[in-house]
């Protein structure tokens, strides 16, 4: 009986691992697509507007589990990836301010 407790638990870790590298994932493109998002801008006022949607929309997510994992939310660090990548963008493409 024990075996099949150790087979479950093993099966419900793997499907934990799996669903939190899906929302990792999905986070991760998230960020990404603010990055892009905000290099296609013409002005820092467009970029500043993109970043503050980025601030709202990462507010709305609630920390919750999904199938045990826990959702991430946007950081201080993803948020500077999208400034660095803007900020990239806007002096190699001379943007006006």
């Amino acid at each position: 009986m024990s075996s099949v407790s150790t087979k479950n638990f093993s099966f419900l870790n793997f499907q934990t691992t799996l669903a939190y590298q899906k929302i990792t994932d999905w986070h991760n493109s998230l960020v990404d697509r603010f990055a892009v998002r905000m290099a296609k801008t013409q002005t820092l006022e467009e970029a500043r507007r993109i970043s503050e949607r980025a601030v709202q929309i990462d507010g709305a997510f609630k920390p919750q589990q999904h199938r045990g994992a826990p959702v991430p939310k946007m950081t201080s660090l993803d948020m500077e990836k999208i400034l660095a990548t803007f900020s990239r963008k806007f002096t190699q493409n001379g943007m006006k301010e």
